[in-house]
């Protein structure tokens, strides 16, 4: 290491110092940086497995409820006024025999 005329050598180290500070500085910044995109990531990792089992499931949900109303649909359609007649009947003797239980 050269010195300049004049110069004291305690002005080369305060000025070469704070450099290697710097440095030393921005390479802990860089290794901080690197961990935290790392950790951010395994974030979206996580977060993607979790949406696809959203969706996964979400489509069941849409396929079991497509079918239950294609069911239902079907039901309503068969529906006769025979159906409300038997449903009519059914309900008076249930409640014709708890009227002949309770009277008794």
């Amino acid at each position: 290491m050269s010195l300049r005329r004049g110069a004291p050598p305690q002005q080369y180290m305060y000025t070469t110092h704070p450099t290697e500070t710097q440095y030393d500085a921005l390479a802990e910044s860089a290794v901080n940086i690197r961990h935290i995109s790392e950790e951010i990531e395994a974030g979206l990792r996580v977060s993607n497995t979790l949406l696809d089992e959203l969706d996964s499931d979400m489509e069941n949900a849409s396929t079991m409820l497509a079918s239950a109303r294609r069911r239902m649909k079907a039901l309503t359609n068969a529906a006769s006024s025979r159906h409300m007649i038997y449903l009519f009947l059914f309900m008076f003797v249930v409640l014709g025999g708890m009227y002949y239980l309770l009277r008794r």
